[in-house]
């Protein structure tokens, strides 16, 4: 049985439907330049939003189908 949080399955990115892109501000970190734990929340907005718009065009915003996954690079 395949392991789901494989690090190798889950860093193909063809797996998500919707992958976003943000830049970190200067704005985002403190003086030696980490990011404030209180953005990473704008983030998921950011793509949770993102998320939303993209079920909403294909049809899929059932809360069945609704999912939110967390991440880094």
């Amino acid at each position: 049985m395949t392991d789901p949080f494989d690090p190798k399955i889950l860093q193909n990115r063809s797996i998500y439907p919707v992958i976003v892109q943000e830049n970190v501000r200067y704005r985002d970190t403190d003086g030696q330049k980490h990011v404030n734990n209180a953005v990473y929340a704008t983030y998921f907005e950011i793509g949770r939003g993102a998320a939303r718009r993209h079920a909403t065009r294909h049809k899929s915003a059932s809360p069945e189908s609704s999912t939110s996954v967390v991440a880094q690079q």
